[in-house]
């Protein structure tokens, strides 16, 4: 009899035990993530920054030539993930050649021609962007307490001569993406994702690092921000403001028309 209670005593505790784990590492990780976001402001601030303007400058490198990059001041917008639009302007000879992109209800659009139109992206170019949206509005961090994201913490590393812990961050429709924060301060340090290399047609993981903490309205941010595919340099942002929105005009997003004839 004995035996038999030992035997059912040792299979319910089999049974309960994953349920147990997968309890405590998501405590864990809602532990972390609301760590973090009371070290970059606090829940509301941030909430705010979901729909949200940025500006800045950088540096975007081509074909990994560290050499020769090309400067542009850019200015970003987003509504949440599903709403994404962007402007490089590059400094050249006689003067900047704007450079905007949009995401919208799945697809993606681009154009180099102001008032003229905008041509679709390929698929392909217009799901990087749905990542790169994603990704902006995952580094907002309060999205993360959602039940629409599976969170599993990471064992702590170290990155940079810095102590950090990770977050494996799971959405349906959209690829995996690892987060690293401080572990001392809370600030997120780094994203890790793969993302679309268009040269080798394949994927690349790239890591975007955050520095230079300042606040920014009621947020406290990053203002520098570089993105680097293995040791190669992709893209060098400092950013100069951040403005939360209420809400876009309802054809902010859309595919600029081709204008009409006169």
């Amino acid at each position: 009899m004995f035996k038999l209670f030992l035997v059912i005593a040792v299979q319910l505790l089999l049974l309960t035990m994953p349920a147990c784990l997968n309890a405590q590492s998501s405590a864990k990780a809602r532990e972390l993530v609301e760590k973090a976001i009371q070290a970059h402001g606090g829940r509301a601030a941030l909430e705010k920054l979901l729909t949200a303007s940025w500006k800045g400058r950088g540096l975007l490198y081509r074909d990994g030539n560290e050499e020769k990059p090309l400067p542009f001041y850019g200015d970003w917008h987003a509504e949440k993930f599903d709403k994404y639009r962007y402007s490089y302007a590059f400094k050249g000879a006689g003067g900047n050649l704007p450079v905007t992109s949009g995401f919208l209800d799945g697809k993606g659009w681009r154009t180099m021609r102001v008032n003229r139109g905008a041509d679709d992206l390929p698929e392909r170019l217009a799901q990087a962007m749905k990542e790169e949206a994603h990704a902006w509005y995952v580094s907002r961090l309060v999205p993360l307490l959602q039940s629409d994201y599976q969170l599993t913490t990471l064992p702590v590393t170290q990155r940079d001569n810095r102590q950090i812990l990770g977050l494996k961050v799971d959405r349906k429709q959209f690829k995996s993406m690892y987060l690293f924060f401080d572990k001392q301060k809370g600030y997120l340090t780094y994203i890790d994702r793969k993302v679309a290399d268009m040269e080798n047609q394949q994927e690349a993981l790239v890591e975007t690092s955050y520095l230079n903490f300042r606040k920014m309205g009621e947020a406290t941010l990053a203002q520098s921000i570089t993105m680097r595919q293995g040791k190669k340099m992709l893209l060098e942002i400092e950013m100069e403001k951040v403005e939360p929105k209420t809400f876009f005009p309802p054809k902010f997003f859309e595919k600029p028309p081709e204008p009409k004839d006169d």
